[in-house]
């Protein structure tokens, strides 16, 4: 069995982020909240917006009616935010991150397995997987819907570990939002920053490297046998 070499580390087993680390989805939910809040007057911008990234949704919908002074407004908002999320995704609006193909191919040649650790409800992450035809690669597929707490809290990544059956030394983590890291971390686990759009300061996180995508990953990999009898 081979295993990947990182920055003097070894690891047997890989989790991803799904939104804004496998898929090109965060900047698409901010502009398709942007319309909703917009159609219905609700004073919440951009800026705002953009600290969402990897939230628990409860936070969002408190805010949400917060600013729409509207009890139970949120989730109407949410069903009109996702029928424009299919729509778009219909059009070819969302996309794959940069080279994921080229990491899971990579994972895939060199045997190592590979899960997906996300917030988003399974409805929506599965459907979105299958529409980019990797649904059937991972492992396992862990969804927010599964947990109690959701990231910055640790839950979903401890629940991973346990499901992976690998020691939480030989998983590495991918991800891109500070509530993600900060629950990997919390979770004892290496995690590596995939910066999105707009950087964020994750110095205090002790992440075990920061890259712009997964080319500079492959880069920095070495495979090799894992010499354990």
């Amino acid at each position: 069995m081979k295993c990947l070499e990182l920055n003097g580390k070894t690891f047997s087993m890989v989790l991803f982020d799904m939104d804004g680390c496998l898929i090109d989805s965060e900047y698409l939910n901010i502009r398709l909240w942007g319309e909703v809040f917009e159609h219905h007057q609700v004073p919440i911008y951009h800026e705002e917006m953009l600290n969402w990234r990897g939230w628990d949704f409860k936070a969002v919908v408190d805010r949400i009616e917060e600013a729409a002074n509207k009890p139970g407004s949120a989730e109407s908002f949410r069903q009109e935010r996702d029928e424009r999320f299919w729509k778009a995704m219909g059009n070819g609006d969302l996309k794959l991150k940069p080279y994921v193909l080229y990491i899971l191919n990579a994972l895939d040649k060199n045997g190592i397995p590979y899960a997906c650790v996300t917030s988003t409800h399974s409805f929506k992450a599965n459907k979105i997987l299958k529409h980019f035809e990797i649904f059937d690669r991972f492992k396992f597929i862990l969804t927010g819907d599964t947990v109690q707490k959701l990231k910055p809290n640790p839950e979903l990544y401890l629940k991973a570990i346990t499901m992976s059956a690998f020691p939480r030394e030989e998983i590495l983590v991918f991800e891109d939002s500070k509530h993600g890291i900060k629950a990997a971390r919390d979770a004892n686990l290496n995690v590596v920053y995939v910066i999105d759009r707009d950087p964020i300061d994750v110095g205090e996180l002790d992440c075990l490297g920061v890259v712009e995508n997964f080319s500079q990953i492959l880069e920095r990999i070495q495979w090799k046998e894992d010499n354990v009898v």
